[in-house]
């Protein structure tokens, strides 16, 4: 048995695809929920006295913002508190809030629970997710992440990447060892990396987009995954950075 937590809503990823995570979000934290038990009454007094972001309270599940609405917030976020749930530390909020490129800070403790170190069971010790004993602590912690924004959220989104690649393929071996058998084909063991250098046609994207072109063209390959790694400048190249 392994545990796993709550994951997004169904049509998240499909709402993110649409609206994309902005490469410079408007809000530096926003929260849209209910105030339903004492963690969350201590976050919202917190919020409610913090700029730079907006908090919209509610008083039932699903009751509040749209949840088309909802998920551009978060796409527009940079940083997502997310106090607990009433039985575990755990929320979709969490799991939305990574889909959507935002940080998510999270809850140490649920008020109806005396579980200690509930992240840590489920991702493991040396997860980069903020977790908070006390909500107090958050402007802090915000400022903290806003400081290293970029490089904070892109730690928090590589190892989120790795994790749900870590779930899927956990899931099917523990499959295997049960018995169940299932197809596999060349795309379910294979990610494919295209590196980029600042080259003097940047911005222009038409080496990358005929290199996966050439990629998508093998039907083996078709719908494999494909991560474009972008890491930056040396020193030497500063004057490329801005096109880069």
């Amino acid at each position: 048995a392994h545990p796993v937590a709550e994951f997004y809503t169904p049509v998240t990823r499909e709402l993110i695809e649409h609206f994309g995570p902005r490469d410079d979000p408007e809000w530096e934290w926003t929260f849209a929920g209910q105030i339903n038990n004492e963690r969350r009454v201590e976050c919202a007094r917190v919020l409610r006295k913090l700029p730079g972001g907006q908090v919209h309270e509610t008083d039932c599940f699903g009751c509040g913002v749209p949840l088309t609405d909802y998920v551009k917030r978060l796409s527009e976020t940079r940083v997502a508190p997310a106090p607990s749930g009433s039985f575990t530390p755990s929320t979709f909020r969490v799991f939305e809030a990574l889909e959507a490129g935002a940080i998510p800070v999270v809850d140490a403790k649920a008020p109806r629970a005396e579980e200690v170190g509930y992240w840590d069971r489920i991702f493991g010790p040396g997860h980069p997710l903020r977790v908070l004993e006390r909500w107090a602590e958050f402007p802090v912690v915000l400022k903290s992440l806003l400081s290293d924004w970029p490089a904070s959220a892109n730690r928090v989104g590589a190892w989120y990447g790795l994790h749900k690649r870590d779930t899927a393929r956990q899931l099917v071996t523990d499959l295997n060892a049960l018995g169940i058998k299932r197809a596999s084909t060349p795309r379910d063991r294979v990610t494919v990396l295209i590196v980029t250098s600042p080259i003097p046609s940047h911005p222009a994207t038409h080496v990358i987009e005929g290199t996966i072109a050439s990629i998508r063209a093998y039907p083996e390959l078709g719908d494999a995954e494909i991560l474009i790694l972008v890491d930056g400048v040396r020193p030497e190249q500063a004057h490329r950075r801005a096109d880069y």
